[in-house]
Formats: structure tokens, sequence, C-alpha cells
């Protein structure tokens, strides 16, 4: 397997969708619990930062190479749909899973919040509503 850090367009796509979702369980207990506090301006900035070194930290044990320049995330809003987030996210994670980061909090409740919006993407769609419950 092969690891790479994502851009920051990635992450960006996910810091929006998260900084824009009116979800108290997403942004209260998910990420609240692990220190983030969406009241605070600069949570998004640290939850960047901290996504962006979850990720080198992934590929730098994947390539035994500890001495990673990896330039700091700069964060700005990038806004698109929904299955574009969860493909995001999904790739994002794909890269972490290196070494021990799967074990984080962090790791977890990003992926978490890939099952919440891959959850909304299905109940989106026409089938969901004629589909039959508890048959």
């Amino acid at each position: 397997m092969s690891a790479f850090i994502v851009g920051d367009k990635t992450i960006n796509q996910i810091l929006t969708y998260i900084e824009n979702k009116d979800s108290h369980y997403m942004k209260i207990k998910l990420l609240g619990e692990l220190g983030y506090n969406f009241e605070d301006r600069e949570t998004i900035q640290q939850l960047g930062n901290d996504l962006m070194n979850m990720n080198v930290s992934a590929v730098e044990h994947r390539y035994n190479d500890q001495m990673m320049d990896i330039e700091p995330i700069t964060i700005k809003a990038e806004y698109t749909n929904k299955i574009q987030v969860y493909k995001s996210i999904q790739c994002f994670l794909y890269q972490c899973t290196e070494g021990k980061i799967m074990e984080l909090g962090l790791f977890k409740a990003m992926e978490s919040i890939k099952d919440m919006i891959g959850s909304e993407i299905i109940r989106d769609l026409p089938q969901y509503e004629t589909g039959i419950w508890g048959d």
C-alpha cells in the first residue's frame, strides 16, 4: 500500500462541511469530547492542523521518514457537495491507515463523520424513501 499527504483542498472540504453542518452530535459529542470547541474561531485551524499532522505521521510511519517538511495548511472555505466530502474523508482516512493512527480518537471521530455523511447520502436517494422498512 502507498500513502501520501492529501492536499489542502481535501482537508478544507472536510473542514468546511464540519464548520457549516448543524450537528450537535458531530460538533459536541465526536469532536467536542476531543477538545474542539466550535464557539472558538481558532478551532477550525486547530482541527485542520491536527488532521494534517495525523496524515503526515501516517506517511512518515509508512516510509520511515521522520523529517518530512510540510507547509502549514492554509485554511479556507472549500464548498462542495456531500458526495465529494464523503470521498474526501474516505481518501484522507485511507492515507492515515499506517502505524497506530487508526487508534487515535480523531481518526475514529472522522470515521464516524464519514459514516454520518454516507447515511445522509443514502437517505437523500429516492429509493430510500420507497424502500421497505422491516417487512
